[in-house]
């Protein structure tokens, strides 16, 4: 039998599968002398190194059992180091955990090392934190006994040369987002078995928002986890998540077996508090204020943390640093650092003010880059800060701190408009706006007031074409001209102008355009042309690049709503130009594509325009702007449309969707598959499959994302389907579409499956094929591509195409897969 002194289980370990994988590889490694478990205090450091001892010492015995080779023939033993009051007793422990007996002479640890020597065992130095100044004696062991491996755990590394280092996290928790059953998280699991040790009839299913929350919240922290669940017979989980979220007091515990430095968070982390020399605490305290973490630079100008302080405190587990250079503060130990700042007002208000200032700056310089070349690696780096953002923006509201909002509004809009992923803009641009209309009136505030309303002004025009709901643009339009006349008061720069009287523009652009029964007077027209021509003025005057692109763009727009397409094809030239000088790639792409291509196709130069949306796909595509990308693939194939090239039109659909459904985070998605799918009906329609193209239209229109504009459209097109069915055809076709879902008809659309979309076969016999169409449609039978056909009838491609799209017609489908199979159904093959 091995010999051991490692403790029974008072529960079932749970979890940590690879992290004890891991402890256990490497503790096989013969280059592994000593392994440090580092993390701080309740992170479960002890609890897992005595797990992996155990399993070892499993091996090690069934290895005995078997007569092979054992890893640790002398055994594993644990040595509890917290209970000695200073270095010079370790080797006492470690004498005491071996059941060694000093004698009198020689001194302690020479007798140690020479019991020592010849063994092949495994110690397991449990709290090391606390007796640091003796890592010494380590390195002596390990020098002296060769077969000697050592576990250790401690809040800080040991700092020696021979130190391997394993980082305890928290348990893997469920976020927000996150969709796998509760029970799948080591961290839920842990909670509930400490749950029901107090309460026998705990389930999960009673209290699982609750759980999911307080397991957020301690970030999967063990200890807080235990505490927490010791309240369960007194407070719903989601009393005591409220409770967390409110401060540290809750976690704690009166259980008397328990050690008193565990029997609360704060006093496990007022041990790591006292043990910090004064540099370190007053920038430990400083650094709470970061939410989301915070990169070194941020780090010395908010905190005045050095990299050697910063490099202290993750070395004593107080801060973590992560593969990108980031760091941040466990949860629960950012909310201890905060309460210690709270208590030195002065510190406080100073720190969160050189934050708010910080941000500012990073904020306005994002908005440089974000109009330039480095537009994508500036949303990226919004983004990776962007909880930091809205703290020092809800600082700088708070605070009256109307020039640093004034710094900040225009990035974060613009990032808005970039990628929609920034979902509180709206939110916290309606917050601020409330504040600013209710603040004294400055020139800062009034500023700041205007370029909120602008940028909001801007957000809800735009949700409004995206939701179609031409009420919420023309809400939308009224805030900018209320921000247009701020700016205008109080001598707003030329690029503040620029914004709003483009914003502006633009959202009466997509008023009349989405939506015919919303028609401007020929006055208000007049006047919008004029507001574009303004805001070319200013932007050239100033030589702003970025801005003449944008009032080149929207003048453009202008004049293509009033049929002048000579003039939108000289601006949106000039527009593309400038975009690409300024270095904007979402701009340009958007320039080229959506508005030159559409202009080229109102000009019938259909060749064109799909040259201009191809090249601003390659743009978009190199990007990641898919949104715009799908509304080119419409483009296209409306083009294919109008050309009655069917199948190209259902290629360049089918393109379109694929995108669209591809961006799961997209918040108009639906609208923009809907969209996409009445494109798809009208393709259904001109093809024959009347009850097909009219089940898709209504379904569309009775979906819960179809705004007033699209009722409009569909309730148009469905009436017009109508008229060319019979009543019978029509009430099917109604029937099917209840039972329809249109994401999964795009998903099938783009899968090219017959059999999910609705009414794929027509009542009536089609049209008869003539023998010229029956030996083409053959010849696809046979696997011959278009070119193949040519060469083989000796015709041109595009004969070949205009062959196949008749038998499309009188088949009445879309694509070479449902002419065959439709073709056999009729025993045409």
């Amino acid at each position: 039998m091995v010999a051991h002194n490692i403790p029974m289980n008072a529960s079932p370990f749970v979890g940590r599968t690879r992290e004890l994988a891991d402890v256990l590889r490497l503790l096989a490694d013969p280059a592994c002398r000593l392994l440090t478990l580092v993390g701080p205090g309740g992170m479960g450091k002890t609890r897992l190194a005595l797990e992996a001892a155990r399993q070892m010492l499993d091996s090690d015995q069934q290895a005995e059992a078997a007569n092979r080779p054992t890893e640790f023939p002398d055994g594993a033993f644990v040595v509890a180091l917290q209970p000695i009051a200073a270095p010079e007793f370790i080797a006492t422990a470690i004498a005491d955990a071996v059941h060694y007996q000093f004698y009198e002479g020689d001194e302690p640890l020479e007798q140690l090392l020479c019991f020592l020597r010849e063994k092949a065992l495994l110690l397991v130095l449990d709290n090391f934190e606390h007796v640091l100044d003796g890592a010494g004696l380590v390195e002596t062991l390990l020098t002296g006994a060769p077969g000697l491996k050592v576990l250790a755990t401690s809040r800080e590394r040991l700092n020696l040369q021979e130190e391997w280092l394993y980082t305890v996290e928290g348990m893997r928790f469920p976020r927000s987002d996150d969709d796998q059953p509760l029970e799948d998280f080591s961290a839920v699991r842990l909670f509930a078995q400490a749950a029901r040790r107090l309460r026998p009839d705990f389930t999960l299913e009673a209290e699982r928002g609750g759980v999911r929350r307080i397991c957020e919240l301690v970030e999967g922290m063990p200890l807080a986890l235990e505490l927490a669940a010791s309240w369960v017979r007194t407070l719903s989980c989601t009393e005591i998540a409220d409770e967390i979220a409110r401060g540290l007091d809750i976690l704690e515990t009166s259980t008397r077996n328990m050690p008193q430095r565990h029997r609360s968070m704060r006093a496990v982390l007022d041990y790591s508090w006292t043990c910090l020399p004064d540099t370190e605490r007053a920038a430990f305290q400083r650094l709470s204020v970061f939410h989301g973490g915070f990169t070194r630079a941020a780090a010395q100008a908010v905190a005045g943390a050095s990299l050697r302080i910063l490099s202290a405190l993750v070395n004593k587990s107080l801060l973590r640093h992560n593969a990108i250079g980031r760091y941040d503060l466990h949860e629960l130990v950012r909310q201890y650092a905060r309460e210690q700042l709270e208590s030195v007002p002065g510190t406080q208000a100073e720190t969160i003010a050189r934050h708010t200032a910080f941000y500012a700056d990073f904020m306005a310089q994002r908005w440089i880059d974000l109009r330039g070349s480095q537009q994508r690696t500036a949303i990226a780096e919004i983004e990776g800060e962007i909880e930091n953002v809205r703290a020092a923006w809800s600082y700088a509201i708070e605070q009256h701190d109307y020039a640093a909002v004034s710094r900040m509004v225009m990035a974060l809009w613009y990032v808005h408009v970039l990628t929609y992923r920034s979902k509180d803009v709206h939110e916290i641009f309606s917050k601020a706006i409330s504040a600013l209309r209710a603040a004294p009136i400055t020139p800062a505030s009034q500023r700041a007031l205007g370029l909120l309303l602008t940028t909001q002004g801007s957000i809800l025009a735009e949700k409004g074409g995206n939701i179609q709901q031409g009420s919420v643009m023309g809400e939308g339009r009224a805030w900018l001209y209320e921000g247009l006349e701020l700016l205008r008061a109080h001598a707003s720069t030329p690029e503040d102008l620029v914004l709003a009287l483009c914003s502006l523009c633009y959202a009466s652009v997509m008023l009349l355009g989405w939506n015919a029964n919303a028609t401007l007077d020929r006055q208000e027209w007049v006047n919008i042309t004029r507001l574009a021509q303004e805001g070319l003025q200013i932007a050239r005057q100033a030589n702003y690049t970025w801005g003449m692109a944008q009032m080149n763009y929207v003048s453009g727009l202008v004049a293509m709503v009033v049929d002048d397409f000579d003039t939108a094809q000289r601006l949106g030239d000039e527009a593309l130009q400038l975009a690409q000088a300024a270095g904007d790639p979402a701009l340009a792409g958007v320039i080229a594509g959506p508005f030159l291509g559409r202009v080229a196709e109102l000009n019938g130069d259909y060749a064109e325009s799909k040259r201009f949306r191809q090249l601003s796909n390659r743009a978009l595509q190199e990007h990641g702007y898919w949104l715009q990308v799908g509304w080119n693939y419409q483009g296209m194939g409306y083009i294919a449309f109008l050309e009655h090239d069917y199948a190209e039109a259902e290629r360049d659909y089918r393109e379109a969707l694929k995108v669209y459904l591809n961006v799961h985070d997209h918040p108009y998605r639906t609208g923009q598959i809907n969209q996409s799918l009445v494109n798809v009906a009208k393709l259904w329609a001109a093809q024959g499959q009347l009850e097909r193209a009219l089940a898709l239209v209504l379904a569309i229109r009775d979906s819960k994302e179809s705004g007033e504009i699209a009722h409009e459209w569909t309730d148009e097109l469905a009436a017009e389907l109508k008229s060319r069915m019979t009543p019978d055809a029509a009430a099917r076709a109604e029937q099917a579409a209840q039972a329809l879902d249109t994401q999964t008809v795009a998903a099938a659309f783009v899968q090219e499956a017959d059999a999910p979309l609705p009414l794929t076969s027509a009542a009536a016999r089609p049209e008869a094929l003539t023998e010229r169409e029956h030996e083409i449609l053959r010849l696809i039978a046979d696997g011959l591509s278009n070119r193949d056909i040519a060469e083989k009838l000796v015709f041109s491609v595009g004969t070949v195409k205009w062959y196949i799209n008749q038998i499309y017609s009188k088949l009445s489908v879309g694509s070479r897969t449902q002419a065959l199979v439709r073709a056999r159904e009729l025993h045409l093959l």
